[in-house]
């Protein structure tokens, strides 16, 4: 590989030897197993884990790879880096302590540049006309399954890019053009003036022929890669691939700022081919040949790269890579721009440290993951893992500002965040959220709390100015929402807590506010300067989960927030809890569009709950439900009756009642109205039958497909055009009268 100029090392994780605390240990091993004595290295305490200025400069990349190697020559041990050959840190994850399902978002967004001291996101696109995104905040847009223009819809369903015109409404809305990914599977994308940058999850199968022709070994090795594809979508009849990359690694996050794509991208080292011992007696045989192979491998092996039609190149320069002095893993965490255009033209910074949580504003880009230990250094020994009081949150800082990205500064919290939310800007400061231990410790000295910290950039370390301690004690942050010179927090266990904290000077961040009420809100929108509106679950005294709620704040009294609506549902929950893309607020008609799946299947399955803000109240103004249509239209052709028996050997009761088999052609779309279908696979065919598909007669070309009637259709999107509010579920496009929600015609996607 060539010399691409010098290398700069700086900033790290610097670990003090000593004892640690008990825990379960739950994070090491297969099945929590505990790991094994190492031998005598030092125990590293999170509790005194820093990052301190340093910086180096090394001169060139034989100069990187070989810091590279030492760093793995000193960490490596008899099951690679970690336990089973993990990359990471080793502490267990915290999820927020939940009712429910988990709720963990990546989501990102930037600090508005209004001259308001309160700037609230934008629903609306473009002319105001039609809606966008949810995003974070304004100015930052997030990539997603779904984007407009105003005039076409682009949806992302399955493996395929389809092109909705919506411009005339409900009744003249139909499905221009679509695009098939064949060897990908499309996750999310970015739209701007005609272009649509998609994002797809790849695996390199070794063994297809097609890869196999490819000299390039680091090509052939199974790794997962991210797609990069440009789609040119001024024609909504013929969208059209004008460039595809990959990228080695997976996609943390994906954010637009002034038509240039900025994504955070996880990445670890490919063919290290460690060994692992059968037995503890193997161990130090195991390490010293792991060493070996850390001491011989070739810098383009610790690097991510960009591949072009099979061809590598390099993603990041030499002089782009910072690592730091003490080790914090060996994942890399690459921060790479690239402007919307008809070709995927990059540019990228990297630091060999993992990246979890991704928070972007309109310059700069934060990346978190909880502080590293080193797990090899563990014994057997439970007492040896840090206490959870003792984990600490690592958040580095990027610069997205130029078409250069750049590393700017590194520093640590304790605790942990939630997820993007518990980030955000303060006149170019840094504010972090976190919940330290875990609500569940029965213990005094565990007992959990809350804090937010304020941070700002000294040199390359991020300095804390000023904090709020002790918030919400026994309890963990559910909801965190930083909106100007303000932040709101929500805590819960029994009952919601919702903070108030004043920002105005980050040095002497402030608890103003404070209100108890039952339940949780697991997401905060601002709908106004003076009001917040909180999306959740509702509780009884106990702490017992009574249902989804939604709660409405009145905080122009800092000093004094007051609940001035609240609406419930029992029995139903909400996506917009862990999705916050699902929720819509249309501030037109000060209206606030929530999906709701209700197990009372009387009430309706899936739904869209329209609440009014108007008035400094909330009331339900109706809802939407996505009706069925003709249930099990199709335009392949059914095998019922007795004609399952005949197609599967006679096993006709896999089928539940409503449902068929079908058979689908090369030039039908799969699928059914109202119904879920999945592909029956070559293997099932035969397990089905006991015959083959081709002892059946089945050709290569016909696609078989088991449909199920749907039980709840969960409203993923809304999306607001004109008068008209669509919603999307499934593969039903529904057209709804935005004053009277009154459904309307629908546009099947299948």
């Amino acid at each position: 590989m060539a010399v691409r100029g010098k290398w700069i090392a700086a900033v790290a994780l610097v670990a003090t030897a000593c004892s640690g605390g008990s825990s379960d240990g739950s994070g090491g091993g297969a099945g929590g197993a505990a790991l094994p004595v190492l031998g005598a290295q030092p125990v590293y305490n999170l509790a005194k884990v820093e990052l301190v200025s340093s910086v180096k400069a090394q001169g060139s990349c034989d100069a990187l790879a070989e810091r590279l190697r030492r760093l793995g020559d000193e960490h490596v041990g008899p099951y690679g880096f970690g336990w089973g050959g993990y990359y990471g840190p080793m502490v267990p994850p915290v999820g927020p302590y939940r009712m429910r399902r988990s709720a963990v978002s990546d989501s990102v967004g930037g600090q508005a540049s209004a001259a308001t001291e309160k700037s609230l996101p934008l629903s609306e696109g473009g002319d105001g006309s039609f809606s966008g995104t949810n995003n974070q905040e304004a100015g930052v847009d997030e990539a997603d399954t779904v984007k407009t223009d105003g005039k076409q819809m682009y949806l992302l369903r399955d493996n395929r890019l389809l092109v909705v015109d919506v411009s005339a409404g409900g009744a003249g809305a139909k499905v221009r053009g679509s695009l098939t990914f064949d060897d990908a599977s499309p996750t999310s994308m970015l739209l701007a003036d005609g272009v649509v940058m998609v994002f797809s999850q790849r695996y390199i199968d070794p063994s297809a022929p097609e890869v196999k022709q490819v000299k390039d070994r680091l090509w052939r090795m199974g790794a997962p890669r991210t797609q990069v594809a440009m789609v040119d979508v001024s024609n909504p009849d013929a969208p059209t691939v004008t460039d595809t990359v990959d990228i080695d690694g997976d996609l943390a996050a994906a954010r637009m700022v002034g038509g240039r794509a900025h994504l955070a991208m996880r990445f670890t080292p490919l063919g290290l081919p460690f060994v692992v011992p059968q037995s503890q007696i193997g161990e130090d045989t195991a390490r010293d040949m792991n060493r070996r192979i850390v001491r011989d491998a070739p810098l383009e092996q610790w690097l991510p790269h960009l591949w072009r039609d099979g061809k590598r190149s390099d993603l990041v320069d030499c002089d782009s890579v910072w690592i730091p002095d003490t080790f914090a893993g060996v994942q890399m965490t690459s921060i790479v721009s690239v402007p919307m255009g008809a070709r995927v033209e990059t540019s990228a910074v990297s630091l060999l440290a993992p990246g979890e949580t991704v928070y972007a504003s309109s310059t700069s880009m934060y990346v978190t993951a909880q502080a590293w230990f080193d797990q090899q250094t563990i014994g057997e020994n439970s007492d040896e893992w840090p206490k959870p009081s003792e984990w600490k949150t690592a958040v580095h800082r990027f610069s997205i500002g130029d078409a250069q990205p750049g590393y700017v500064a590194s520093g640590t919290v304790p605790g942990t965040v939630r997820n993007s939310f518990s980030l955000g800007e303060v006149d170019s400061h840094l504010v972090v959220a976190t919940t330290i231990g875990l609500p569940w410790n029965s213990t005094d000295d565990e007992k959990s709390k809350s804090q937010l910290t304020t941070l700002s950039t000294d040199g390359t370390t991020l300095v804390e100015r000023g904090s709020v301690t002790d918030l919400g004690a026994g309890e963990t942050i559910q909801s965190v929402r930083i909106i100007g010179k303000r932040a709101y927090l929500v805590t819960f266990r029994q009952t919601d807590p919702f903070f108030v904290v004043d920002l105005s000077d980050v040095a002497a961040p402030k608890l103003v506010g404070e209100l108890k009420l039952l339940g949780y809100s697991g997401y905060l929108h601002p709908v106004s300067d003076d009001l917040i509106l909180g999306i959740g679950r509702d509780a009884n005294e106990k702490g017992a989960d009574q249902g989804m709620a939604a709660t409405l704040f009145d905080v122009s009294d800092p000093a004094s927030p007051k609940a001035v609506g609240r609406w419930t549902q029992p029995g139903a929950y909400s996506d917009v809890e862990w999705d916050h893309h699902s929720f819509l607020y249309w501030a037109k008609t000060a209206t606030a569009f929530v999906p709701a799946t209700v197990y009372d299947q009387a009430s309706g399955g899936g739904q869209l709950v329209a609440l009014s803000t108007d008035g400094n109240a909330l009331t339900e103004r109706g809802r939407v439900s996505i009706t069925q249509g003709n249930v099990g239209e199709t335009q392949c052709a059914k095998v019922g009756g007795d004609q399952i028996a005949a197609t599967l050997g006679g096993k006709s009761g896999i089928i539940p009642t409503g449902g068929f088999i079908q058979l689908c052609g090369p030039n039908q779309a799969k699928g059914a109205v109202g119904m879920s279908c999945m592909d029956v696979s070559d293997d099932m065919i035969e397990s089905y039958a006991g015959k083959t598909r081709e002892q059946l007669g089945f050709g290569a070309d016909t696609a078989i497909q088991m449909c199920t009637p749907d039980v709840v259709r969960t409203i993923e999107r809304t999306i607001v055009v004109g008068d008209t509010l669509w919603t999307l579920a499934g593969d039903v496009l529904q057209a709804n009268d935005l004053a009277t929600l009154a459904a309307g015609p629908q546009v099947q996607l299948g």
